[in-house]
């Protein structure tokens, strides 16, 4: 795959803009708290483009467990295990996996 079509892989897994906005309300830590979502957009083609060919296979790995069901994540707080939503990264270019509630 050549790296211009790499972003595609997120379009199914990224943040929709209301989960976004839920974050910057929650004043999640990772992300920009001043960044549109079309930047956060941006950031996260970004990081998929520049990323190692090993880490995009890994990422399109992810993506299509996450796709049936495949990844799980529980709050050891309380013990819930919750499919996971999709990805995106962070400002330090680190994979977040997560679940919009």
């Amino acid at each position: 795959m050549t790296e211009s079509n790499r972003p595609k892989i997120l379009k199914n897994f990224i943040p929709s803009k209301y989960d976004y906005n839920r974050m910057i309300a929650e004043e999640c830590k990772g992300i920009d708290q001043n960044e549109s979502y079309n930047d956060f957009l941006e950031w996260n083609n970004k990081c998929i483009i520049e990323c190692s060919n090993d880490d995009y296979i890994f990422i399109e790995k992810l993506c299509s467990r996450i796709g049936i069901n495949k990844i799980g994540q529980m709050d050891l707080e309380c013990c819930i295990i919750w499919d996971s939503s999709g990805i995106f990264f962070n400002k330090q270019k680190n994979i977040v996996i997560y679940h919009p509630r």
